[in-house]
């Protein structure tokens, strides 16, 4: 495919460097601020006081396997033969992860213009908390934390996702307003997991869907793996970290959308945009279809449901899901929910991602036209994410990669 083709990455990840995140939680909140250390049977562990913890204290199921939180952030060496598993240090984890400057770096060398980044302790740690006021403030602290300590390396190229819990829907209305209007932050992602017993879909939270949509910004989900306590669907269904981590990606980002669209959430907020985050695209053209054919046959049962509200036209007109590089369905979900419905992530840093080569083995495809191509790797995520002013900024700094 010759040509030039600008790179964004729809959902990269930060790694939280916690002690600088406690800085900013406030001192009232005591012993719930995050911390990490070595605990006295010798586990290095992310905690929030004693609501979570990472890996999970005394727990036999849906761990992970013997992966330390350092291995989970280290990216596998692409063709590499090595174990995976070396019980690594949470600092031993990749250093682009942690730190703005080598991540630039990594974007240059890789030849990433802009990464759209998400948490990583926090995706599954903010919504498995049961107490309000501590999720709450740990996502504000989280939200201060990321833009003035990490994408302030280069707002332009660094684009952080406002972590919104869902815990307390007045609070979460004040905090995405706040994180719009003075953090400058262009879109947020919510659990798709329940949170306080609520599923995303909970009428409760209708107040934060319709702040976004007056704000102009779309919202996310992005499931979260590993520690104890999340009520996510596939870890009631297998011993392992390796099924619950299958399962949970994929199964919650089906589970929110039906859930959306059969509560009337699409519906009453006409203009409100979705993206479902690492979850995958195999499943989306059968997942779209068989809503379709319930809401044909069984609609009626759905007091609220307008039968002119058709689930592949909201998907194709206002919804995005991320691929891999390896993603083998990309062609099937672009047929599926139209060419803007898929956005290319690289998951860096994390252990299920290949260096070197984030970027060489999507635009090594030869499955892609030209077309879809650029779409997947820049066009989409710029017209979801409006990120028009940043790429006209980094333009002057960042070249397209030429594709021979």
């Amino acid at each position: 495919m010759p040509g030039d083709v600008l790179i964004i990455d729809a959902d990269g990840h930060y790694v939280e460097d916690v002690a600088a995140w406690a800085k900013h939680v406030p001192a009232s909140m005591g012993d719930m601020r995050p911390k990490l250390a070595v605990e006295s049977d010798g586990v290095e562990r992310f905690t929030v006081g004693d609501l979570w913890a990472l890996p999970a204290r005394n727990a036999s199921r849906n761990q992970m396997g013997g992966m330390t939180p350092g291995d989970g952030l280290t990216p596998r060496a692409r063709g590499s033969k090595e174990p995976h598993i070396q019980q690594r240090k949470f600092m031993e984890g990749h250093p682009a992860g942690i730190d703005p400057k080598q991540r630039l770096k990594l974007m240059d060398h890789e030849g990433i213009a802009i990464s759209v980044l998400y948490p990583t302790l926090a995706l599954a740690s903010i919504p498995g908390i049961t107490d309000a006021k501590v999720a709450c403030a740990i996502a504000a602290a989280l939200n201060d934390w990321v833009v003035q300590d990490f994408c302030c390396a280069d707002p332009e190229r660094l684009v952080p996702i406002a972590t919104i819990a869902l815990h307390d829907p007045a609070c979460a209305v004040a905090e995405l307003k706040r994180c719009v209007k003075q953090l400058g932050m262009r879109a947020a992602f919510v659990a798709p997991s329940t949170t306080m017993g609520r599923t995303v879909d909970d009428p409760a939270h209708d107040a934060v869907w319709k702040t976004a949509a007056d704000l102009g910004i779309p919202m996310t989900t992005h499931h979260g793996s590993g520690g104890g306590g999340l009520n996510a669907l596939g870890r009631d269904r297998n011993q392992t970290w390796l099924g619950a981590h299958a399962m949970g990606h994929a199964f919650e980002a089906m589970a929110a959308i039906v859930g959306l669209y059969t509560s009337g959430v699409f519906q009453r907020f006409p203009t409100l945009r979705w993206g479902f985050m690492e979850a995958g695209t195999g499943w989306l053209p059968f997942w779209l279809h068989q809503i379709h054919e319930h809401a044909e046959r069984m609609g009626e049962l759905v007091p609220g449901l307008p039968r002119n509200h058709d689930i592949r036209d909201i998907f194709r007109d206002r919804c995005i899901v991320t691929a891999e590089a390896d993603d083998l369905f990309i062609n099937q979900a672009l047929d599926a929910a139209g060419d803007s419905s898929v956005v290319w992530a690289s998951d860096f840093p994390h252990f299920d991602c290949s260096l070197p080569g984030l970027v060489d083995e999507a635009l090594a495809r030869t499955d892609l036209s030209p077309a879809r191509m650029q779409h997947l790797m820049a066009g989409n995520a710029i017209e979801f994410f409006k990120l028009q002013d940043l790429v006209a900024k980094v333009g002057n700094k960042t070249a397209a990669r030429k594709v021979a």
